[in-house]
C-alpha cells in the first residue's frame, strides 16, 4: 500500500509539472521507525545521526515517537493497525517470540547470512557475530532483531572483594591469597584498633544485599565450586549443565562462610542491609571495614561536592583510596573461580510485516555495525565530541595493562551524553562496542589507572572456558518452568542465607534441603536448562 501511494504521488507531480524534475526527489525511499520518547533527544529530523543514516543510504527517515513504547506497540498490534517499517526500542524475549511466531516481526536469519545485505555485520569478528546471533536467537531458531552488543569488561566481572591496604600495612601482612589466609587476616583485623580511633568499631568483613558486585557469599563460594548466582548457580562443564547448589563443594563453601559469620568475621548485616545502609557505615571519617564485597569505589563512596573533574575515588578519596582489589581466594582444594557474566545483545531493532522493503530496512540497521557509525551513535560528532586523530592522541596516554602502557586509539573531547542533545540516538541502535573500544580510550598523560584498567589487569586472564550467556526457552518450557523455577530459585536463596546465618544447621539440615529440591523436581529443572544451553550453542 505504501508503495502504491508513493507511486501515485510521483505520477501526479509529473503530470502537474509536465516534467520529470520532481521524480528524483520523490523516489528517495521513506523508512518509518517507531521509537520511544526521550527528553534527551531534541529533534529526529535535524539530528546529526539521522542525517548521517539518510545520506549514507539515500533514504528519508520518518520517526514515530511513542511515550509508552511497548504498550503502544501492543495496542497497534491488537488493533491490526499499520505498523512502521521498523520498531526500534528494546523488548523482552517473550514479546519478541510472540510477535515473531505470529508474523508481526520478520525473521532475519537469511539477511544476516547475505553478504550484500549484512555488509558491515559480516566484517565483525566471527566470534562476535555468533555472540550477537546466539544471544538473540529465539527458541524457534530465528533471529527477529538486529541487536546492540556493548562489551564493557568491568560489568562482566563486577563481583569483587576489596581489602584495606592501610590496615594490612599496619600489621605487616600481605593480601591474603587463600581462604585460610583470609580468615587469619580477618581475625587480625578484629583483634586490633585498626583505624586508630580508640573505638571498638572495626568490622572485619561486610557486604550488602543490593550493591554493585556486593554478594559476599557468592564470591566466597567460588573458592569451592563454580558459583554464579546470576545464573542461579548453574554452570556448564564439558557441555553438561551442573547445579552447584546440589554439590558437596557448595556445602563446604557454605560451612566456610558460616564459620566466618559465627566468629564475627563476616558481619551478619551483610545478608539483610541495603546499599544505602552499607554506605552509611563506610562513608565515615575513619575506615571501619577491613574487607568489602564491592564492585568499585564510585558506587560505594560519596564524592565530595567540590571534587574536581579529575577526581577518582580509588585514588583521591581519603577512605576509598585505602581499598584495593584482591583476587578471589584459593580454596582448600585449589578452586579459584570468578563470577563471569558477559553482556547479552540488546534486542532493539525489528523489521515489521508492514515494511515494503525489508532488505533496505536491514541495510539501514546494518550501518550500525560499522565501528565508525557505532562510535557516532554513542559519542556524537568526530572532531567535536571525539577524535582518533594521531596528532591529538599524542597528548594522551593509553591503558596500562600489567604494567605496560599501550597506545590510545581514540579520545573523548566533549561528551554529549546525559543531557538534551541533537548528536545521536542515545546509543539505541544496532551496533557493536568491543572491550577494546572502551579499554583503549585515551586518558590524560598524568592520569592514574582507571577502574577499567584495574579490573582488566585483575580478571581478564581468569575468564572461564565455558559459561552461560543467555538461556532461551520454548513456550512449552516456559510453561513447565512456571511451576518450578521461581520456587526452586527462591528456596535455594532462602536456605543459603539460613545456613550461613545459623538459622539452619548445615550438618543436620543439608540432606533435608537436598530432598526438598528433589521433591520440587530439580532434576527436570536441570534438564530444561540443559536444553536451553544446548540451543544457544
Amino acid at each position: 500500500m505504501k508503495k502504491v501511494l508513493s507511486l501515485c504521488l510521483v505520477l501526479l507531480m509529473v503530470l502537474s509539472t509536465g516534467s520529470l524534475s520532481a521524480f528524483a526527489e520523490e523516489e528517495r525511499p521513506v523508512i518509518t521507525i517507531g521509537r520511544e520518547a526521550s527528553a534527551l533527544l531534541e529533534d529526529y529530523d535535524t539530528n546529526e545521526f539521522t542525517r548521517m543514516l539518510e545520506e549514507t543510504l539515500g533514504v528519508e527517515i520518518k520517526v514515530e515517537i511513542y511515550s509508552e513504547a511497548a504498550s503502544k506497540l501492543s495496542l497497534l498490534v491488537a488493533g491490526n493497525a499499520e505498523l512502521p517499517d521498523i520498531i526500534n526500542f528494546s523488548l523482552d524475549d517473550a514479546t519478541i517470540a510472540k510477535y515473531g511466531a505470529s508474523g508481526i516481526f520478520l525473521p532475519l536469519n537469511d539477511y544476516f547470512a547475505d553478504p550484500e545485505l549484512a555488509v558491515n555485520f559480516q566484517k565483525l569478528d566471527p566470534a562476535v557475530q555468533e555472540t550477537i546471533l546466539g544471544g538473540s536467537r529465539m527458541a524457534d531458531g530465528n533471529n527477529y532483531s538486529m541487536p546492540l552488543l556493548g562489551e564493557y569488561f568491568p560489568n562482566y566481572v563486577c563481583y569483587h572483594l576489596m581489602i584495606n591496604k592501610v590496615w594490612l600495612e599496619k600489621l605487616n601482612l600481605e593480601i591474603p591469597k587463600t581462604t585460610e589466609e583470609l580468615r587469619a587476616v580477618l581475625e587480625a583485623f578484629a583483634a586490633n584498633d585498626m583505624n586508630g580511633n580508640g573505638l571498638d568499631d572495626e568490622i572485619p568483613m561486610m557486604g550488602c544485599t543490593d550493591g554493585f558486585g556486593s554478594n559476599a557469599t557468592a564470591v566466597l563460594l567460588n573458592s569451592f565450586t563454580k558459583a554464579n548466582h546470576v545464573k542461579n548457580y548453574f554452570y556448564p562443564e564439558n557441555g553438561v549443565i551442573k547445579a552447584a547448589f546440589l554439590e558437596d563443594e557448595f556445602k563446604e563453601g557454605l560451612e566456610y562462610v558460616r564459620g566466618l559469620v559465627a566468629d564475627g568475621l563476616l558481619d551478619a548485616a551483610t545478608f539483610t542491609q541495603t546499599l544505602d545502609q552499607f554506605k552509611a557505615i563506610i562513608n565515615q571519617e575513619d575506615a571501619v571495614v577491613g574487607v568489602m564485597a564491592a564492585g568499585n569505589w564510585d558506587v560505594y563512596f560519596n564524592k565530595p561536592a567540590d571534587a574536581p573533574a579529575t577526581w577518582l575515588n580509588q585514588w583521591d578519596h581519603p577512605v576509598a583510596s585505602q581499598y584495593v582489589y584482591m583476587d578471589y581466594p584459593v580454596g582448600p582444594e585449589g578452586a579459584q573461580n570468578i563470577i563471569y557474566n558477559p553482556a547479552t545483545p540488546n534486542q532493539l531493532f525489528f523489521i515489521t510485516k508492514d515494511c515494503d522493503n525489508p532488505e533496505l530496512a536491514f541495510k539501514l540497521g546494518d550501518l550500525g555495525y560499522d565501528p565508525y557509525n557505532s562510535l557516532i551513535s554513542r559519542h556524537g560528532t568526530e572532531g567535536e565530541n571525539w577524535t582518533a586523530d594521531p596528532e591529538v592522541l599524542k597528548n594522551y596516554r593509553g591503558p596500562v595493562i600489567d604494567g605496560v602502557q599501550l597506545e590510545p586509539k581514540w579520545v573523548l573531547l566533549k561528551d554529549p551524553w546525559g543531557f538534551a542533545q541533537n548528536k545521536h540516538w542515545l546509543q539505541q541502535y544496532p551496533g557493536h562496542f568491543s572491550i577494546n573500544f572502551n579499554l583503549y580510550r585515551g586518558a590524560s598523560i598524568d592520569a592514574k589507572a582507571s577502574y577499567m584498567e584495574l579490573v582488566y589487569t585483575l580478571d581478564s586472564h581468569k575468564v572461564p572456558d565455558e559459561y552461560i550467556v543467555k538461556l532461551t526457552y520454548t513456550e512449552e518450557e516456559q510453561d513447565e518452568l512456571s511451576f518450578m523455577k521461581t520456587a526452586i530459585d527462591d528456596y535455594v536463596k532462602e536456605c543459603m542465607t539460613a545456613f550461613v546465618t545459623g538459622n539452619m544447621d548445615i550438618a543436620k539440615d543439608w540432606d533435608r534441603y537436598i530432598d526438598e529440591l528433589k521433591a520440587m523436581d530439580v532434576d527436570r529443572y536441570i534438564e530444561i536448562v540443559q536444553a536451553a544451553y544446548d540451543r544457544t550453542k
